[in-house]
């Protein structure tokens, strides 16, 4: 069976809900086809998926079947080189799906109204921002170099002017 595609669109989040876990609806997609919805109440239990169909189910559940064991970062009880595994499961895999559709929203929204720098002396979760309507309708390459510029920066990075997936890089490492 060739590569599928697994992916998550048309996410309502709340984040006043999300306890232990993220609470949220979402569809699903399966090869770039709506095959299903889930949900997650937020609360530390599982997501739950509804497929669209019983067919379209068994289909999903077989590519399921096929997939590697996901290995954890904690080491297994057995032997020091050896690390804990269980299976794919579509539910768990959602979960991630989402968390990813949410952060690379946030980012998407805030490089529409902030300038994002970091530098060298930007902890986790640190970034320098300006309100970019406060400049007016200077081209955004004009504000950063203006910016950087003006302001004593240990190797800058602004974020603003990076293609998309670079930036989200620098935002998920930064851990924002």
């Amino acid at each position: 069976m060739k590569d599928k595609k697994l992916e998550v669109k048309n996410v309502k989040h709340s984040d006043f809900a999300s306890h232990e876990t993220l609470c949220f609806q979402c569809t699903v997609y399966f090869d770039g086809v709506k095959v299903a919805t889930a949900d997650n109440e937020g609360r530390g239990g599982e997501t739950f998926v509804h497929f669209d169909d019983r067919e379209t189910e068994e289909k999903v559940r077989a590519w399921e079947k096929e997939q590697p064991k996901i290995v954890s970062e904690y080491k297994s009880n057995k032997d020091d080189e050896e690390f804990f595994s269980y299976p794919f499961s579509l539910e768990s895999a959602i979960d991630p799906l989402v968390s990813d559709f949410l952060t690379e929203r946030d980012l998407k929204r805030k490089l529409k109204t902030k300038l994002l720098i970091t530098d060298d002396t930007c902890g986790k979760g640190e970034f320098y921002t300006w309100t970019l309507k406060v400049f007016g309708q200077l081209p955004i390459e004009d504000i950063a170099n203006a910016v950087v510029a003006g302001n004593k920066f240990e190797n800058p990075v602004v974020l603003n002017m990076l293609p998309f997936d670079e930036a989200l890089k620098h935002w998920e490492n930064n851990d924002a």
